[in-house]
């Protein structure tokens, strides 16, 4: 099944020009996230479900000894 990385696809259409400062970058990460398709953001989640899961179920806690 293909995988879909989210932060890789965020990464990519950040950076696509250069960075002034740490304002410019909070910008243009605000702006690229709206960009995103719900549908990449729906097959993120659906991947990765298990994980958020056991994240919720430990409260935000350590939970990698369960997965």
């Amino acid at each position: 099944m293909y995988k879909i990385h989210t932060s890789g696809i965020l990464q990519e259409r950040v950076y696509r020009s250069q960075i002034r400062d740490i304002g410019h970058l909070k910008e243009r990460l605000i702006k690229e996230w709206r960009r995103f398709d719900q549908s990449i953001i729906d097959r993120t989640v659906n991947q990765c479900r298990d994980q958020l899961l056991k994240c919720v179920r430990a409260k935000g806690g350590n939970f990698e000894h369960l997965i």
